[in-house]
């Protein structure tokens, strides 16, 4: 059984991906051949498909890389990228031993899909305003930017495994380490009064 389970699990292919290694796995594949078939049958609805989950790779891509990014700013190793049909997560080596680095991190995320909604918005306005788009793009490039406003929220909630965990995290370790400072100053002061 979980020789099956650690076939299913593992990554089909491996890239790299700004100096870090970005797994693709098999799930993303058969996401793809569904919507290939729905294309068969239901012609509009498997290009809407295809252009929105295309669109949605785009948007996780760039919280993966942003990441990495950010990342590799404050010299924190960040062992890879996997990509799932639908979704990605990062695999950290160590978080950094400073809260506001942690922050920013995490902070990513979240700061990558509120970009990516800013530019499909900015790429669906140019398309309205000089009449370049079918009806067809327009709908996608709209739940396009949902999507990502809405995944913009979703990840700064304080679940284990979103962002807005570490996030959280770091800002009471902050807050700990602030009081902690304030204290121990505090202190020293009555000792020298």
């Amino acid at each position: 059984m979980s020789l099956l389970i650690n076939k299913i699990t593992r990554p089909s292919l491996t890239i790299n991906w700004m100096s870090s290694k970005l797994k693709i796995h098999p799930s993303l594949f058969y996401v793809a051949g569904a919507i290939g078939i729905l294309s068969v049958f239901q012609p509009s609805l498997g290009q809407f498909a295809m252009l929105f989950w295309l669109g949605s790779i785009v948007s996780h891509l760039a919280h993966g890389s942003l990441q990495i990014w950010a990342a590799q700013k404050y010299d924190v190793k960040t062992s890879s990228i996997n990509l799932f049909g639908f979704g990605l997560y990062s695999q950290r080596g160590e978080l950094s031993k400073h809260a506001t680095q942690n922050f920013w991190l995490a902070a990513m995320g979240p700061i990558s899909h509120i970009l990516t909604f800013l530019s499909f918005a900015f790429w669906g306005g140019l398309m309205v305003l000089f009449e370049l788009a079918l009806p067809i793009h327009l709908n996608v490039l709209l739940e396009l930017i949902y999507y990502n406003l809405i995944y913009a929220l979703i990840q700064l909630l304080p679940h284990k495994s979103f962002d807005g965990h570490l996030m959280f995290k770091s800002i009471a370790e902050y807050k700990h380490i602030q009081k902690t400072l304030s204290i121990n100053s505090f202190s020293v002061n009555l000792n020298k009064a």
